[in-house]
Protein backbone atom coordinates (compact mmCIF):
# COMPACT_ATOMS: atom_id res chain seq x y z
CA UNK A 1 0.00 0.00 0.00
CA UNK A 2 1.35 3.55 -0.88
CA UNK A 3 1.60 5.38 2.52
CA UNK A 4 0.94 8.50 1.16
CA UNK A 5 -2.02 7.97 -0.80
CA UNK A 6 -3.34 4.91 1.55
CA UNK A 7 -3.61 3.37 -2.46
CA UNK A 8 -2.73 -0.44 -3.22
CA UNK A 9 -4.47 -1.53 -5.98
CA UNK A 10 -1.90 -0.61 -8.47
CA UNK A 11 0.99 -2.50 -6.50
CA UNK A 12 -1.73 -5.75 -6.20
CA UNK A 13 -1.99 -5.30 -9.99
CA UNK A 14 2.38 -4.98 -10.34
CA UNK A 15 2.21 -7.57 -7.93
CA UNK A 16 0.13 -10.24 -10.35
CA UNK A 17 2.09 -8.80 -13.65
CA UNK A 18 5.31 -9.55 -11.54
CA UNK A 19 4.27 -13.17 -10.36
CA UNK A 20 3.05 -14.00 -14.15
CA UNK A 21 6.59 -12.68 -15.47
CA UNK A 22 8.32 -15.09 -13.44
CA UNK A 23 6.53 -18.04 -13.84
CA UNK A 24 7.01 -17.23 -17.72
CA UNK A 25 11.20 -16.70 -16.76
CA UNK A 26 10.60 -20.16 -15.10
CA UNK A 27 9.34 -21.98 -17.82
CA UNK A 28 12.11 -20.57 -20.39
CA UNK A 29 14.98 -21.12 -17.99
CA UNK A 30 13.74 -23.53 -15.64
CA UNK A 31 13.92 -21.34 -12.63
CA UNK A 32 12.31 -21.23 -9.64
CA UNK A 33 9.71 -18.56 -10.28
CA UNK A 34 9.77 -17.45 -6.35
CA UNK A 35 13.25 -16.55 -6.75
CA UNK A 36 12.55 -14.50 -9.57
CA UNK A 37 9.73 -12.90 -7.81
CA UNK A 38 10.97 -11.91 -4.82
CA UNK A 39 13.68 -10.18 -6.96
CA UNK A 40 11.04 -8.51 -9.03
CA UNK A 41 9.12 -7.32 -5.92
CA UNK A 42 11.98 -5.89 -4.57
CA UNK A 43 13.07 -4.23 -7.65
CA UNK A 44 10.01 -2.85 -8.24
CA UNK A 45 8.29 -2.19 -5.31
CA UNK A 46 9.40 -2.28 -2.21
CA UNK A 47 12.59 -0.17 -3.30
CA UNK A 48 9.88 2.41 -4.58
CA UNK A 49 7.65 2.46 -1.02
CA UNK A 50 10.96 2.58 0.94
CA UNK A 51 11.13 5.94 -0.28
CA UNK A 52 8.00 6.83 -0.06
CA UNK A 53 6.94 5.92 3.57
CA UNK A 54 9.55 8.95 4.67
CA UNK A 55 8.56 11.49 2.33
CA UNK A 56 4.42 10.74 3.22
CA UNK A 57 5.32 11.37 6.88
CA UNK A 58 7.67 14.38 5.50
CA UNK A 59 4.13 15.85 3.62
CA UNK A 60 1.58 14.84 6.50
CA UNK A 61 3.73 16.94 9.25
CA UNK A 62 4.73 19.83 6.66
CA UNK A 63 1.13 19.76 4.73
CA UNK A 64 1.51 23.44 4.07
CA UNK A 65 5.49 23.36 2.73
CA UNK A 66 4.04 20.58 0.41
CA UNK A 67 1.22 22.41 -0.97
CA UNK A 68 3.42 25.53 -1.33
CA UNK A 69 5.98 23.51 -3.51
CA UNK A 70 3.68 21.85 -5.24
CA UNK A 71 1.66 25.47 -6.23
CA UNK A 72 4.83 26.73 -6.93
CA UNK A 73 6.69 24.34 -8.92
CA UNK A 74 3.77 22.58 -11.06
CA UNK A 75 6.30 20.76 -13.18
CA UNK A 76 6.32 18.67 -9.63
CA UNK A 77 2.05 17.62 -9.98
CA UNK A 78 3.19 16.63 -13.68
CA UNK A 79 5.96 14.09 -12.39
CA UNK A 80 4.00 12.63 -9.23
CA UNK A 81 1.08 12.22 -11.65
CA UNK A 82 3.64 9.83 -13.19
CA UNK A 83 4.94 8.16 -10.41
CA UNK A 84 1.29 7.25 -9.49
CA UNK A 85 0.66 6.07 -13.29
CA UNK A 86 4.05 3.86 -12.52
CA UNK A 87 6.50 5.91 -15.38
CA UNK A 88 8.49 7.10 -12.66
CA UNK A 89 9.75 6.45 -8.91
CA UNK A 90 9.18 8.11 -5.68
CA UNK A 91 12.83 7.82 -5.61
CA UNK A 92 13.00 10.68 -8.53
CA UNK A 93 10.11 12.46 -7.39
CA UNK A 94 11.64 13.02 -3.34
CA UNK A 95 14.85 14.51 -5.02
CA UNK A 96 12.74 16.70 -7.45
CA UNK A 97 10.78 17.34 -4.65
CA UNK A 98 13.82 18.31 -1.80
CA UNK A 99 15.54 20.55 -4.15
CA UNK A 100 12.55 22.73 -4.88
CA UNK A 101 12.07 22.91 -1.06
CA UNK A 102 15.44 24.40 -1.09
CA UNK A 103 14.64 26.97 -3.90
CA UNK A 104 11.30 27.65 -1.74
CA UNK A 105 12.65 28.39 1.68
CA UNK A 106 16.23 29.73 0.08
CA UNK A 107 18.07 28.67 3.09
CA UNK A 108 15.47 29.27 6.15
CA UNK A 109 15.13 26.00 6.99
CA UNK A 110 14.05 25.64 10.54
CA UNK A 111 15.93 22.43 12.84
CA UNK A 112 12.31 20.81 12.53
CA UNK A 113 12.36 20.87 8.73
CA UNK A 114 16.59 20.40 8.25
CA UNK A 115 16.07 16.88 10.38
CA UNK A 116 12.64 15.39 8.40
CA UNK A 117 14.22 16.48 5.07
CA UNK A 118 17.52 13.98 5.96
CA UNK A 119 15.52 11.51 6.67
CA UNK A 120 13.13 11.76 3.32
Amino acid sequence: MDPLQGEGIYYAILSGQLAAQAINQSIEKDLLPSESYQTSIHLHISENLKWALPFSRFVFRFTKLAYEALKTYPELAHFYLQVLEGKENYQGFVSKMKARIGDLLKGRWSEKIRKAIARV
